[in-house]
């Protein structure tokens, strides 16, 4: 038995039942929340868009659900204002547009830069807007701007366990 083949199958093996796994990488079908931020635990992005009532599926059938908006915004870096207690007042206590101050986002930039999964996309929240139940939140990461959209729209999710 070669070791070096062994020890590495071992070491990332150990790597991603104990570490998950990195942004770059896709989640193991057997582990479909293996990326981190804090103590929260995401699924990879969805390879498609979805509408919002896709995105409620598609987390159900891994084990999962839609994200609300503050964890959402968890995900966001390099866009203070936008970021989990910057001036951006939409939360899931503060959803009406009222609250929608500060939320214009940042530069927009297709590298990534502003999500902590490098994602760019749109993602769905499950925070609906201002009371409307066909309405909900959600950051497009391309420039960390938090909008609202119709469910009937097209976007991404990252799901939570």
């Amino acid at each position: 038995m070669n070791c070096n083949f062994s020890c590495l199958t071992m070491l990332i093996f150990v790597s991603l039942i104990l570490g998950g796994c990195d942004a770059d990488s896709r989640c193991p079908e057997t582990e479909p929340f293996c990326h981190e931020n804090g103590d929260l635990r995401w699924s990879d992005i969805s390879e498609e868009p979805l509408s919002w009532s896709g995105a409620v599926s598609y987390c159900n059938n891994i084990g999962g659900r839609v994200p609300k908006i503050s964890e959402l915004r968890t995900l966001v870096r390099r866009c203070s204002v936008m970021e989990t207690g910057g001036e951006c007042g939409v939360t899931d206590d503060c959803w009406e547009s009222a609250c929608k101050v500060s939320c214009p986002g940042c530069e927009p930039s297709g590298s990534g830069k502003y999500s902590v999964f490098k994602d760019t996309e749109a993602l769905w929240s499950s925070t609906q807007y201002d009371g409307y139940t066909y309405i909900v939140w959600y950051v497009l990461f391309s420039s960390a701007s938090i909008n609202h959209a119709e469910k009937s729209s097209q976007g991404f999710v990252r799901c939570l366990k």
